[in-house]
Protein backbone atom coordinates (compact mmCIF):
# COMPACT_ATOMS: atom_id res chain seq x y z
CA UNK A 1 0.00 0.00 0.00
CA UNK A 2 2.81 2.39 0.82
CA UNK A 3 4.40 1.79 -2.58
CA UNK A 4 1.05 2.28 -4.31
CA UNK A 5 0.38 5.47 -2.36
CA UNK A 6 3.84 6.79 -3.23
CA UNK A 7 3.28 5.94 -6.90
CA UNK A 8 -0.10 7.70 -6.91
CA UNK A 9 1.49 10.77 -5.34
CA UNK A 10 4.16 10.77 -8.05
CA UNK A 11 1.51 10.46 -10.76
CA UNK A 12 -0.45 13.27 -9.16
CA UNK A 13 2.56 15.57 -9.07
CA UNK A 14 3.40 14.68 -12.67
CA UNK A 15 -0.16 15.36 -13.84
CA UNK A 16 -0.20 18.68 -12.02
CA UNK A 17 3.11 19.66 -13.62
CA UNK A 18 1.88 18.75 -17.11
CA UNK A 19 -1.32 20.73 -16.52
CA UNK A 20 0.73 23.70 -15.33
CA UNK A 21 2.95 23.53 -18.41
CA UNK A 22 -0.07 23.46 -20.71
CA UNK A 23 -1.80 26.31 -18.91
CA UNK A 24 1.38 28.38 -18.68
CA UNK A 25 1.17 28.57 -14.88
CA UNK A 26 4.29 26.59 -14.03
CA UNK A 27 7.00 28.40 -12.05
CA UNK A 28 9.87 29.75 -14.13
CA UNK A 29 12.27 27.24 -12.58
CA UNK A 30 10.35 24.39 -14.22
CA UNK A 31 11.51 25.61 -17.60
CA UNK A 32 15.14 25.42 -16.54
CA UNK A 33 15.69 29.02 -17.58
CA UNK A 34 16.92 30.46 -14.31
CA UNK A 35 20.19 29.49 -12.61
CA UNK A 36 21.17 26.93 -11.48
CA UNK A 37 18.62 24.77 -13.32
CA UNK A 38 19.42 22.92 -16.53
CA UNK A 39 16.91 22.69 -19.36
CA UNK A 40 15.64 19.30 -20.49
CA UNK A 41 12.08 19.79 -21.70
CA UNK A 42 13.11 22.80 -23.78
CA UNK A 43 15.89 20.79 -25.43
CA UNK A 44 13.32 18.24 -26.51
CA UNK A 45 11.04 20.98 -27.86
CA UNK A 46 13.88 22.61 -29.80
CA UNK A 47 14.90 19.28 -31.31
CA UNK A 48 11.38 18.39 -32.45
CA UNK A 49 9.99 21.78 -33.50
CA UNK A 50 10.51 23.52 -36.84
CA UNK A 51 11.94 26.96 -36.16
CA UNK A 52 12.29 30.14 -38.20
CA UNK A 53 15.22 32.52 -37.48
CA UNK A 54 14.03 36.03 -36.68
CA UNK A 55 16.79 38.31 -35.34
CA UNK A 56 20.21 38.39 -33.68
CA UNK A 57 21.15 40.40 -30.64
CA UNK A 58 23.22 43.49 -31.37
CA UNK A 59 26.48 41.63 -30.70
CA UNK A 60 25.39 38.52 -32.61
CA UNK A 61 25.79 36.27 -29.55
CA UNK A 62 22.15 35.11 -29.48
CA UNK A 63 19.52 34.33 -32.11
CA UNK A 64 15.79 34.80 -31.66
CA UNK A 65 13.67 32.26 -33.50
CA UNK A 66 9.97 31.47 -33.68
CA UNK A 67 8.35 28.07 -33.95
CA UNK A 68 6.72 27.40 -37.30
CA UNK A 69 3.27 27.73 -35.76
CA UNK A 70 4.25 31.05 -34.19
CA UNK A 71 3.44 30.04 -30.62
CA UNK A 72 6.99 29.87 -29.22
CA UNK A 73 9.64 32.56 -28.91
CA UNK A 74 13.04 30.87 -28.54
CA UNK A 75 16.53 32.24 -27.91
CA UNK A 76 19.54 30.20 -29.08
CA UNK A 77 23.21 30.92 -28.41
CA UNK A 78 25.04 31.39 -31.70
CA UNK A 79 28.26 29.74 -30.48
CA UNK A 80 26.49 26.40 -29.98
CA UNK A 81 24.52 26.73 -33.21
CA UNK A 82 27.77 27.01 -35.14
CA UNK A 83 29.39 24.08 -33.32
CA UNK A 84 28.59 20.83 -35.17
CA UNK A 85 29.24 18.83 -31.99
CA UNK A 86 26.33 20.48 -30.15
CA UNK A 87 23.56 17.89 -29.65
CA UNK A 88 20.36 18.64 -31.52
CA UNK A 89 18.27 21.16 -29.63
CA UNK A 90 20.94 21.92 -27.02
CA UNK A 91 21.72 25.39 -28.37
CA UNK A 92 18.36 26.59 -27.05
CA UNK A 93 18.93 28.85 -24.06
CA UNK A 94 15.47 30.11 -23.12
CA UNK A 95 11.93 30.22 -24.48
CA UNK A 96 8.40 31.25 -23.66
CA UNK A 97 4.95 30.83 -25.11
CA UNK A 98 3.71 33.65 -27.27
CA UNK A 99 0.65 34.28 -29.45
CA UNK A 100 1.14 34.14 -33.21
CA UNK A 101 3.15 37.30 -33.48
CA UNK A 102 5.76 39.37 -35.27
CA UNK A 103 8.87 39.17 -33.05
CA UNK A 104 12.08 41.18 -32.69
CA UNK A 105 15.20 41.61 -30.58
CA UNK A 106 15.92 45.20 -29.59
CA UNK A 107 19.40 46.71 -29.55
CA UNK A 108 20.69 47.82 -26.16
CA UNK A 109 18.93 50.90 -24.81
CA UNK A 110 20.32 53.80 -22.77
CA UNK A 111 20.34 51.59 -19.65
CA UNK A 112 22.17 48.78 -21.50
CA UNK A 113 19.01 46.61 -21.43
CA UNK A 114 17.89 44.27 -24.21
CA UNK A 115 14.39 42.99 -24.93
CA UNK A 116 12.41 40.60 -27.05
CA UNK A 117 9.29 42.26 -28.46
CA UNK A 118 6.29 40.49 -30.00
CA UNK A 119 3.39 42.28 -31.67
CA UNK A 120 0.04 40.65 -32.44
CA UNK A 121 -3.35 42.20 -33.10
CA UNK A 122 -3.47 45.45 -31.15
CA UNK A 123 -1.07 44.22 -28.44
CA UNK A 124 2.63 44.27 -27.63
CA UNK A 125 4.31 41.65 -25.44
CA UNK A 126 7.79 42.36 -24.12
CA UNK A 127 10.38 40.18 -22.37
CA UNK A 128 13.59 41.46 -20.82
CA UNK A 129 16.58 39.47 -22.09
CA UNK A 130 18.80 38.98 -19.03
CA UNK A 131 22.51 38.30 -19.49
CA UNK A 132 23.63 36.33 -16.45
CA UNK A 133 26.96 34.46 -16.32
CA UNK A 134 25.42 32.05 -13.78
CA UNK A 135 22.51 31.16 -16.08
CA UNK A 136 22.59 28.29 -18.54
CA UNK A 137 24.50 29.52 -21.61
CA UNK A 138 24.58 33.01 -20.14
CA UNK A 139 21.02 34.29 -20.26
CA UNK A 140 17.27 33.86 -19.92
CA UNK A 141 13.98 35.53 -20.77
CA UNK A 142 12.39 37.34 -17.86
CA UNK A 143 8.61 37.15 -17.41
CA UNK A 144 6.82 39.19 -20.11
CA UNK A 145 4.74 42.34 -19.80
CA UNK A 146 1.87 43.01 -22.19
CA UNK A 147 -0.15 46.05 -23.26
CA UNK A 148 -3.09 46.65 -25.61
CA UNK A 149 -2.68 49.85 -27.64
CA UNK A 150 -5.57 51.68 -29.26
CA UNK A 151 -5.24 51.70 -33.06
CA UNK A 152 -2.21 49.40 -33.06
CA UNK A 153 -1.97 47.03 -36.01
CA UNK A 154 0.45 44.12 -36.52
CA UNK A 155 -0.40 42.67 -39.92
CA UNK A 156 -1.91 43.70 -43.23
CA UNK A 157 -3.68 40.82 -44.97
CA UNK A 158 -4.46 40.66 -48.67
CA UNK A 159 -5.68 37.55 -50.44
CA UNK A 160 -3.70 34.69 -48.87
CA UNK A 161 -0.77 36.86 -47.78
CA UNK A 162 -0.09 38.64 -44.50
CA UNK A 163 2.48 41.43 -44.36
CA UNK A 164 4.08 42.65 -41.14
CA UNK A 165 3.24 46.27 -40.42
CA UNK A 166 5.35 46.54 -37.25
CA UNK A 167 9.02 47.43 -36.91
CA UNK A 168 11.32 47.81 -33.90
CA UNK A 169 13.81 50.59 -34.62
CA UNK A 170 17.38 49.32 -34.24
CA UNK A 171 20.91 50.51 -34.82
CA UNK A 172 21.07 53.91 -33.08
CA UNK A 173 24.46 54.32 -31.41
CA UNK A 174 24.17 58.03 -30.64
CA UNK A 175 21.04 58.11 -28.49
CA UNK A 176 20.07 54.61 -27.47
CA UNK A 177 16.59 55.69 -26.35
CA UNK A 178 15.70 55.38 -30.04
CA UNK A 179 16.29 51.63 -29.73
CA UNK A 180 13.13 51.45 -27.60
CA UNK A 181 10.91 52.79 -30.35
CA UNK A 182 8.51 50.55 -32.26
CA UNK A 183 6.27 51.67 -35.14
CA UNK A 184 3.03 50.28 -36.54
CA UNK A 185 1.15 51.10 -39.74
CA UNK A 186 -2.60 50.66 -40.02
CA UNK A 187 -5.10 50.02 -42.81
CA UNK A 188 -5.90 53.72 -43.18
CA UNK A 189 -2.30 54.74 -43.85
CA UNK A 190 -1.50 56.02 -40.35
CA UNK A 191 1.71 55.44 -38.41
CA UNK A 192 1.88 55.03 -34.64
CA UNK A 193 5.18 55.16 -32.77
CA UNK A 194 5.43 53.80 -29.21
CA UNK A 195 8.30 54.21 -26.74
CA UNK A 196 8.70 50.82 -25.05
CA UNK A 197 8.99 50.77 -21.26
CA UNK A 198 9.20 47.39 -19.56
CA UNK A 199 8.11 48.88 -16.23
CA UNK A 200 5.12 50.85 -17.56
CA UNK A 201 1.57 49.92 -16.59
CA UNK A 202 0.29 51.13 -19.97
CA UNK A 203 1.69 52.26 -23.31
CA UNK A 204 0.32 54.74 -25.80
CA UNK A 205 1.72 56.21 -29.03
CA UNK A 206 4.07 59.17 -28.69
CA UNK A 207 3.48 59.98 -32.38
CA UNK A 208 0.45 59.41 -34.63
CA UNK A 209 0.89 60.59 -38.20
CA UNK A 210 -0.73 60.07 -41.59
CA UNK A 211 1.65 58.55 -44.14
CA UNK A 212 -0.39 57.05 -46.99
CA UNK A 213 -3.75 57.26 -48.70
CA UNK A 214 -4.15 53.51 -48.25
CA UNK A 215 -2.96 50.75 -45.95
CA UNK A 216 0.67 50.76 -44.83
CA UNK A 217 2.32 47.62 -46.24
CA UNK A 218 6.07 48.09 -45.67
CA UNK A 219 8.37 49.66 -43.06
CA UNK A 220 12.12 50.23 -42.94
CA UNK A 221 14.43 52.38 -40.81
CA UNK A 222 17.77 54.10 -41.40
CA UNK A 223 19.44 54.72 -38.00
CA UNK A 224 22.15 56.92 -39.54
CA UNK A 225 19.60 59.55 -40.58
CA UNK A 226 16.80 58.43 -38.21
CA UNK A 227 14.57 58.26 -41.24
CA UNK A 228 11.55 55.95 -41.39
CA UNK A 229 10.76 54.63 -44.88
CA UNK A 230 7.25 53.35 -45.61
CA UNK A 231 5.29 51.81 -48.46
CA UNK A 232 1.54 51.70 -48.94
CA UNK A 233 -1.31 50.46 -51.11
CA UNK A 234 -1.57 53.93 -52.60
CA UNK A 235 1.57 53.11 -54.59
CA UNK A 236 3.79 55.55 -52.72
Amino acid sequence: MRRMSKRLNQVGVGAALIAALIMGTAPRAVWGQDPPYRPSLQWHMAATTNVMPVAFTEDGAYLLAASADGYLAMVFRTQELLDPSTPKGHALVSYDYCPQAVSFFTDRDEANKEYVVASYGNSIRMWRWVRDPLAFRGGYLEAPKEWAISGWNSLFSVDIYSLSTVLVLRGDRGDRRYNRLVVSGDGLGNLRIVLLDYNATSLSPVVVSGAHGGAVTALAYDPATRRLITGGRDGL
